[in-house]
């Protein structure tokens, strides 16, 4: 007879047949996909005989991966490459999506930079809308009326550390008003 502590971690077959002459027997056990690093103990009974393991289940790696899309929009399928500065604060219209991270991640580390200036943002839920401000483009070289950020993911699990690597896209963040000099100090066409 075969059982496991805690099945909702691992099951094992009822039984498994040991041929008469042989001492083992091979059987399959079936893990449950697991958010923490998770134990039971597996026990084999026959007769008497008691023998139990411990099996440990180790959660997926992390892997750290994210959309972008337009505030108020919502995500339309595919990323858009260009945020705006819609305020005088320097705040962007782009929302930041790393639910396609995988791994069950429990915190959130964005690091926005342009040229030389950055900017990292912690949370623990997968969505951010970058409180951005004109000081992060301040000095940064234009290239036609956009200014190119780099925007980098990194994913922790429970206290684990970083792991997995880390996403990253570059943006090109542009400004919203319609005359010489835009909101940062931008210049438009």
């Amino acid at each position: 007879m075969l059982s496991t502590g805690n099945p909702a971690v691992a099951t094992t077959p009822v039984s498994v047949r040991v041929p008469e002459k042989d001492t083992t027997a091979t059987f399959t056990i079936s893990t449950a996909t697991v958010r923490t690093l998770s134990s039971t103990p597996i026990t084999a009974t026959h007769g008497t005989a008691v023998r139990s393991a411990t099996l440990t289940v180790l959660p997926p790696p992390l892997s750290p991966a994210f959309k972008v899309y337009r505030q108020g929009v919502g995500y339309q399928g595919f990323d858009i490459e260009v945020c705006t500065v819609k305020n005088s604060v320097g705040e962007i219209d782009c929302v930041f999506d790393a639910s396609l991270s995988r791994g069950f991640p429990t915190k959130y580390i964005w690091t926005l930079k342009v040229e030389s200036r950055d900017i990292t943002f912690t949370t623990t839920v997968p969505e951010l809308n970058p409180p951005t401000t004109c000081a992060l483009y301040e000095g940064a070289r234009m290239i036609g009326s956009y200014v190119p950020m780099d925007v980098q993911l990194r994913v922790e699990r429970n206290d684990e550390g970083p792991a997995g690597g880390v996403a990253s896209k570059t943006l090109r963040v542009s400004a919203a008003l319609s005359q010489t000099q835009g909101y940062c100090g931008f210049r438009l066409p």
